[in-house]
C-alpha cells in the first residue's frame, strides 16, 4: 500500500516495488524467442544479399558470355572474309617479281628512234652518211670508252662523205653537241671519187653514246 508524502513544491507519489511472479521459464523463453526472431532476420538478410549477388554476377556472366558469342560471330564473318582474299599478297609478290624481272631484262633500253632522230639533227648540210654501226654494252659490264677517256653504254661508228675538211671537223663539232654522245672522233677522212664535179672526202667518225640515252621506261615507269 503507497502513501503520499506533502511537500512545499506539491505532492510526489513514491515508487511501489516491483515484483516479478513469472516463472523463470517463462523469462528465458521470451528471450529465447527474441535472440532466434533476432537469428531469422539475420539470416534472412544474408539469404537476400547473397541473392542479391548471385543475381548480379549472373547477370555480369551473361553479358559477358553475350559479348563474347557475339566477338566470336564477328571472327568467324571476318575469317570468311580473310579467306576472299588469301590470294592477294601472292599476286603481288608474283607482279612484283615479273617487275624485278622485267627490270632486270629492260633496265639498258635504249629506244634508237630518239638517238637517230638526234643524230639527222646534228648532220651539217654539206655532209652525208653512208652506214652507222652501233656497238651497245647490253649488260652493261663492259662500258666502251671514247677516245678522249669517257666511258658510254655504245659506240656508233659513221662512215660517211663530205665535201671537204672542213665539213668533216663540223659534223664532229656537231656530233659533240648532241643530247646523247661523248668524245666524237674520225679515225679516218681522205679525198675520194668526185661525185660529178664535187669533189669530196670520205671519213669514218665515232662517238660515245651516254647513259642519257636510256629510256628509264622499265626502272622508273617513265613513258618517254
Amino acid at each position: 500500500m503507497s502513501t503520499a508524502t506533502a511537500t512545499a513544491a506539491g505532492v510526489r507519489l513514491t515508487q511501489m516495488p516491483k515484483v516479478d511472479l513469472l516463472p523463470p521459464e517463462i523469462a528465458a523463453e521470451a528471450t529465447f524467442r527474441k535472440l532466434r526472431l533476432g537469428l531469422g532476420l539475420g539470416v534472412a538478410a544474408a539469404v537476400g544479399i547473397v541473392g542479391l549477388l548471385w543475381y548480379s554476377a549472373h547477370t555480369q556472366v551473361a553479358g559477358a558470355q553475350s559479348e563474347l558469342t557475339a566477338s566470336q560471330q564477328t571472327q568467324l564473318r571476318l575469317q570468311g572474309e580473310a579467306a576472299k582474299y588469301a590470294d592477294v599478297p601472292k599476286q603481288y609478290a608474283a607482279v612484283a617479281s615479273a617487275q624485278a624481272q622485267v627490270t632486270a631484262a629492260m633496265g639498258h633500253e635504249v629506244r634508237y628512234s630518239f638517238v637517230f632522230t638526234d643524230l639527222g639533227l646534228t648532220i651539217p648540210p654539206k655532209v652525208w652518211l653512208h652506214t652507222a654501226t652501233i656497238t651497245q654494252d647490253v649488260d652493261g659490264t663492259s662500258p666502251p670508252t671514247g677516245a678522249w677517256g669517257n666511258s658510254g653504254i655504245a659506240t656508233v661508228t659513221v662512215d660517211g662523205f663530205a665535201y671537204n675538211y672542213p665539213d668533216v671537223a663540223a659534223w664532229l663539232e656537231m656530233l659533240g653537241k648532241g643530247k646523247y654522245y661523248s668524245d666524237p672522233y674520225f679515225s679516218d677522212a681522205h679525198l675520194a671519187e668526185p661525185i660529178g664535179t664535187k669533189t669530196n672526202v670520205a671519213f669514218t667518225s665515232s662517238v660515245i653514246i651516254t647513259p642519257k640515252a636510256y629510256s628509264g621506261r622499265y626502272a622508273t615507269g617513265s613513258s618517254r
